[in-house]
Formats: structure tokens, C-alpha cells, sequence
């Protein structure tokens, strides 16, 4: 290392001193090594004060570019969105600046600078993206041009890819076969709970937890939100953060266990940014240290912000075991959650079981029943505080996954026993072709900790059941047949969002198909399903279908039955007359499509 990359590692050392290493003739030896010399003292001086920190670390070490950036904001006096220009700076998390991981992240900064800045690259095969390997997942590449400047910056600093995602049904398994207790330090007074989690084979790690400090007159009494990140340095790692506006601030902490930490808070974002170089790898921690809380106690509704102290958050950081052991282990912990074809499963006394399985091509209904032991009365937990999961997901195990939304309610089932509960689940899948759920298509339901108290408090639950409920079931029972009600192109109102006074914004929009299926609708048009709304809700308009005895069945503004957690709320196709949408336009089926 020369001079003036000695002096960059250290860091706070008087401008003049980088210039005169940078600036060095290899015309005459004295030249040379005069600023050599000097930056050896320093760093020997540095290194004799004791327990003294050998360097501070500052923004600066991680900081690769700044620029201006318009956003939007809401006005409490003036009651609107106003617009704002706001300094920018990014940041890597892959290293010090002189090192090879940061010079590898500097310059795929200044790559994504120049490289498709209209995104038209990007637009033009986002309908028919190109597959890449695995090992490139991290970095998100949608052309082979990035693939080839990843592995062009791999080449020119001698580092690694990240490599392939290991895959995980859950958090826990993960930390499981990480080896991974926890990511606070043994006996530290913080309770946790593993929200999300993972791990690429090169050695990257992150995970995100709810937690809670337990001890501590002054210890920050609610329940954040952590995201703890360890980057190896031998690995190319591109993923960047940005911190938008002025008030900025840095500081320097040594926790109790005597890590140094560079901290970077803003009174006015809720997250603060945490930075510690361990010489092989570094670890960023994002934690959330404003809270709201929600009154009415002056008679109106208001939210009330309360910021973290900075020794509220040291002390956070004195809990935090930066020296994490990530050791890999057995693939088979990994499987030992696979999915089963038994639609009964128990765990610790718990029985959940799949009662009925019914879709209708794009929308799938699963009813499940759960059994406690006979002396647990579940019925009284269904409305306060509530029945949860720690976490659950349903998967579709072929096809095209597509986009969607999923939803899990718990509800009473009506056979008069108390320890008994139905639990109802919604998957909804937009899809560019075909069925979203073809007939004989297999899903998995991964359902993990059932507890009973305030949702996302695992903490302070009146029941906590442990164990994993893992189904794999096969789409065998539906109707896959549609109505199609639009044979031309119309054009019809509909809702495209909001504007800066928070009003719905209608316009008009040519929809080239409109299908109803059992559990809802579909539209297609030039815009994205997703990025219209039907219903007009502040003026109580809904599309609604009319049945041929003149029953009506509300639709929301995404075409579903506004009653579709109920009993019978599918909508009976073959008794179906005609549908009104919002705006009063009347539709008639033009014909019936089974696919």
C-alpha cells in the first residue's frame, strides 16, 4: 500500500497530507519517501494510543457519489403534496474506499450512471426476460451486457460473485442451518423474532427481526424493526443505499464489547444506518428508531412521532454480536420442511387440515380447519387480540408464477365447539397468458408458529405454539370456465390513482377484454390490472353483477366480491344476466370461454 492509500484507510488525517502522497515524483528518491515517512509516523502514533480507536470511520470512507433528487412531500400547514429538490448521497456497503470491494462497487455506480438511463432496455425485453444462472441472481441482471460488466469487475479486482441464493421455506430453518442462534450476543436483555432471512452460497447473509431491549430504566420501550447485513470482501457486492437530504449526521461508537461502528441518523427518517468494518467482511445494520403512535386524546386523530435517543440506540448496538459464525450445515435441514401430501397435519397438540380446495383458473379459495386441544378455547381469541402465524406463504410449485396478492383470515366454523376454528386463505395470481392455477397445477401452504395476541408481537402472546404445518395440495376441483362480457374494445371510467391533493383521479381507458370467473373479474387493457381501481368508494359506485332473479352482487374496485371471506360468495356464472360498472355501463356475456 502507498502513502496515500495508508492515509485514505485511516481516514481524518489533514487534506494536505493526501496531496502530497498523491502528488509524489518517482523522479528523485527524497520525494518518494518523505510522504512515506509521514503517513508510517502517523499510522505508528495512531497505533501506540492504547485502547484509543486507530481510526475514524466516516460517511466519507463509504460515500461514491451525490446528486439531486426531486421528491414529493406532504405539507401539514398548507394540507397538500408539495414538491422539493433534496441533496442526495449514495453509499456502498461493501467497504472502506481504497479497497478493492469498494472500488469494484464504485465503478458499477458509475456504470448504472450511463447504462440504459430511459430504461428502454429494460422495457423492451421486461415481457420476455432472458434467464440467467442462479449465481447472478443477486445483482438482478436483465441483459447480457450486465452480466458481462459484473463479471468484468469480478476479473479487474480479483473478487468473487456472490453466488446462488440458498432457498429457505422460512427464517428460522435458515438461521437453522446457518448454525445461527441469534444475532444478538449470548444473554444480551433483547427478545427477537426472525421476520425474514437469507444466504447466498459466497458467504452473504441478511436477516430482519422484531425485537425489543427488556432491560433499562431508559431502554427503548417498543418493538422495532432491524435488518442485519454481514458482506464478505471477497465478494463483488453492488447492492447500494442512499440517504436523501441535509441533516445528515455521523458519529462514532465503540459498543461494550468493543466494536467501532460508524452511526449515520437523520431526525427526519425513520431508520438510521449502522456501518462496521471487520477486516475480512463488513455488517450494516438499518434500524428503525422513530415509532408512531396513534391517538385521538385531543379529539381528533393525530399521530405522535417519538425518536430514539442516541444511548437508547447504543444501546441497542451493545446487544448486537458483530462477529457473527455463519457455518453452513446439513442440506437436509433444509428439506426437513418440504411439503406434504398429507392434508392433516399435528404439531404440539395443533391439527390443521385442508377441508376444501376450489379455484377458478386466476382465483383460489383453501379452507382449512384448526383443532386445539379439547380445553383451549380458541373462539375467543378470533376478533381480540387475534389469532396469527409467524409467518406463512402459499407457493406455486409450476407455471408462471406471475403477480398476485394473498390473504389468511381466521373465522368461526359453526360446530359449536370452542376449540375449533375455521381458517380461510385467498391466492390471487395475474398472469400475461392463460390460467394463473390450470387444473392439476400443484401449490404448497407453509404455515409456521401459531400465537394468539397483537399482530407482528409474537412477544407478549396469551398462546404460542411452535412447530411447521406444510402442505403440498394439488388443483384438482374448480370451474375454469369464464364469461366474456367485451367482444370490441369500450372504453370506460375508472380510477388511475391519486393527486397531489389526495383526490381519486378518473379516466377513461380502453379495455380490450373483461372476463368474470367465480371468485371475480378480469380486465385487460394498456395499463396494468393492478394500477386501476373499478369503484368509486368515496361516492359508494361499484361494479355490480346482476343475477337473472335480480340479485346484486358488489364487486371492489379489483372485480372481487366485497364479501369473499363469507360462504357462497362465489358468483354463480350460469345465473348471471349482465354487470354495471362503476361509471353506469352496462355489459352483457358475449360469449363463455373454458380454458
Amino acid at each position: 500500500m502507498n502513502g496515500k492509500g495508508l492515509l485514505t484507510e485511516l481516514g481524518n488525517i489533514h487534506e494536505k497530507y493526501y496531496m502530497e502522497a498523491e502528488t509524489g515524483s518517482l523522479s528523485t528518491t527524497s520525494k518518494i519517501r518523505r510522504p512515506l515517512l509521514l503517513a508510517a509516523l502517523i499510522a505508528l502514533m495512531l497505533l501506540l494510543v492504547g485502547c484509543g480507536v486507530v481510526y475514524m470511520l466516516k460517511m466519507q470512507n463509504l460515500k461514491l457519489g451525490q446528486s439531486q433528487v426531486t421528491e414529493q412531500r406532504w405539507d401539514q400547514e398548507q394540507h397538500t403534496m408539495v414538491e422539493q429538490t433534496l441533496s442526495q448521497q449514495t453509499l456502498t456497503l461493501s467497504g472502506l474506499k481504497g479497497t478493492p470491494s469498494y472500488q469494484a462497487a464504485q465503478e458499477w455506480y458509475e456504470f448504472e450512471q450511463t447504462y440504459d438511463p430511459d430504461h428502454q432496455i429494460f422495457f423492451s425485453i421486461k415481457d420476455n426476460p432472458t434467464e440467467f444462472p442462479e449465481k447472478y441472481d443477486f445483482y438482478n441482471p436483465y441483459s447480457q451486457e450486465m452480466v458481462d460488466k459484473i463479471d468484468e469487475i469480478c476479473n479487474k479486482y480479483d473478487l468473487q460473485l456472490i453466488g446462488a441464493p440458498v432457498k429457505a421455506q422460512s427464517a428460522n430453518t435458515m438461521l437453522d442451518y446457518l448454525g445461527i442462534d441469534s444475532i444478538f450476543l449470548p444473554g444480551a436483555p433483547a427478545e427477537a423474532s426472525a421476520d425474514w432471512a437469507s444466504y447466498y452460497e459466497g458467504g452473504y447473509f441478511q436477516t430482519d427481526v422484531t425485537f425489543r431491549i427488556t432491560e433499562g430504566e431508559d431502554a427503548w420501550p417498543f418493538h422495532s424493526m432491524l435488518r442485519f447485513c454481514y458482506s464478505p470482501k471477497n465478494c463483488f457486492n453492488n447492492d447500494l443505499f442512499a440517504l436523501t437530504g441535509e441533516d445528515w449526521q455521523e458519529r462514532n461508537y465503540t459498543t461494550s464489547s468493543g466494536q467501532d461502528v460508524l452511526i449515520l441518523r437523520s431526525p427526519t427518517v425513520w431508520e438510521s444506518w449502522v456501518f462496521c468494518d471487520l477486516g475480512d467482511a463488513t455488517v450494516n445494520l438499518r434500524v428503525e428508531t422513530i415509532d408512531q403512535v396513534y391517538t385521538d386524546e385531543n379529539g381528533y386523530p393525530e399521530v405522535i412521532e417519538t425518536p430514539m435517543t442516541d444511548e437508547q440506540l447504543n444501546q441497542i448496538l451493545d446487544t448486537i454480536n458483530f462477529h457473527l459464525e455463519i457455518h453452513p450445515g446439513d442440506p437436509s435441514i433444509l428439506e426437513g420442511q418440504q411439503s406434504s401430501t398429507n392434508l392433516s397435519q399435528t404439531q404440539n397438540g395443533y391439527t390443521i387440515e385442508v377441508k376444501q380446495v376450489f379455484t377458478d383458473g386466476h382465483r383460489t379459495a383453501i379452507t382449512l380447519g384448526l383443532t386445539a386441544p379439547e380445553d383451549v378455547d380458541l373462539e375467543q381469541y378470533l376478533d381480540e387480540p387475534g389469532i396469527h402465524f409467524d409467518h406463512w406463504r402459499y407457493n406455486l410449485n409450476a407455471g408462471d408464477t406471475g403477480s398476485g396478492s394473498d390473504t389468511l383470515s381466521f373465522r368461526v366454523d359453526n360446530d359449536g365447539k370452542a376449540n375449533t376454528i375455521e381458517i380461510f386463505g385467498q391466492m390471487e395470481r395475474n398472469v400475461k397468458e392463460g390460467l394463473a392455477f390450470p387444473q392439476g397445477i400443484s401449490c404448497s401452504l407453509f404455515l409456521e408458529n401459531l400465537y394468539v395476541g397483537t399482530w407482528g408481537d409474537p412477544f407478549n402472546a396469551l398462546l404460542s405454539v411452535e412447530g411447521v404445518w406444510n402442505f403440498d395440495i394439488t388443483l384438482d376441483e374448480g370451474d375454469w370456465q369464464a364469461l366474456e362480457f367485451v367482444s370490441d374494445p369500450i372504453t370506460v371510467k375508472v380510477s388511475t390513482g391519486w393527486d397531489v391533493n389526495g383526490n381519486d383521479v378518473f379516466e377513461d381507458v380502453t379495455i380490450t377484454s373483461l372476463t368474470l370467473r367465480r371468485f371475480g373479474g378480469m380486465f385487460t387493457s394498456t395499463w396494468d390490472q393492478g394500477a386501476l381501481d373499478m369503484a368509486d368508494y368515496g361516492a359508494g359506485k361499484f361494479p355490480t353483477v346482476v343475477l337473472k332473479d335480480g340479485t346484486q352482487i358488489r364487486l371492489r374496485g379489483d372485480l372481487e366480491p366485497l364479501d369473499s371471506e363469507k360462504e357462497g360468495s362465489m358468483i354463480p356464472l350460469e345465473e348471471v344476466d349482465h354487470l354495471v360498472l362503476m361509471d353506469g355501463t352496462v355489459l352483457y356475456p358475449v360469449n363463455t370461454v373454458s380454458e
